[in-house]
């Protein structure tokens, strides 16, 4: 009985799916693309959880096919829906979708340094390295094996000789896109080496290198930036 129960209930699901996605079809071809499915909301609201989660998947990906223009009609959802269920829903979808297109973090790999002068090893003579300090716990350094006293010589193919390069190693990274690939040139045991890591995701508003927690104030970033969004919006005049 109970396996019987359970077939009855995933039949009942794709059911359900199949229903709001056929829905959506003659929603879209009936030319009113400019709202929600009746069927992904009536889903959204429906008696069981497991409905309403299957219905706020449909949504994103609703709202995926025409972000522009869904972010319009889950941006009026939100400020004019009464049923709080839908309204929580679309806020979630609404958040999604905004992040995506609108958020972008700073590069950060998560390391405090200092200029110095480092002998290269043959007859490469003197260079300009910059010496890792300290580096930030769970940060895309930390996770690549970079850690205090680590030398570095060279970003990609270029090797420094002169000053001032500490600002303009922070500057790239920060400009780099986060989970872009980069190479570092590093000096050890006398011999450049290469490392190859991903670039960490840094907070616009965060404080110091030795300070954050990069996933802490990544989530507090993100959040802040779409509450400053969805606040400018919803004063904006209809």
């Amino acid at each position: 009985m109970a396996m019987f129960g359970h077939q009855q209930h995933e039949r009942s699901l794709r059911g359900i799916s199949k229903s709001i996605i056929a829905g959506c079809l003659i929603t879209a071809g009936s030319g009113q693309e400019a709202g929600i499915p009746p069927s992904i909301l009536e889903g959204l609201s429906a008696d069981k959880f497991v409905e309403r989660e299957e219905a706020q998947k449909l949504l994103r990906q609703w709202a995926e096919k025409a972000p522009v223009k869904s972010t319009d009609v889950l941006l009026g959802r939100v400020r004019d829906e009464e049923d709080p269920e839908i309204r929580s829903r679309c806020l979630e979808a609404l958040k999604a979708i905004v992040l995506e297109r609108e958020y972008h973090a700073d590069g950060f790999l998560g390391i405090s340094m200092q200029e110095v002068e480092v002998k290269l090893p043959g007859n490469g003579g003197l260079v300009k390295a910059i010496r890792v300090t300290r580096v930030v716990e769970d940060s895309a350094a930390g996770q690549a094996g970079i850690t205090e006293g680590t030398l570095i010589v060279g970003l990609g193919e270029r090797m420094w000789k002169n000053g001032g390069m500490a600002m303009e190693f922070r500057e790239q990274v920060k400009g780099t896109r986060p989970g872009t690939t980069i190479t570092l040139q590093l000096l050890e045991n006398g011999e450049v080496v290469r490392k190859a890591l991903k670039v960490g995701e840094r907070a616009r508003h965060a404080g110091g290198f030795d300070e954050e927690d990069p996933v802490k104030a990544n989530e507090l970033a993100r959040e802040e930036f779409f509450r400053r969004w969805l606040d400018k919006r919803l004063k904006q005049p209809r």
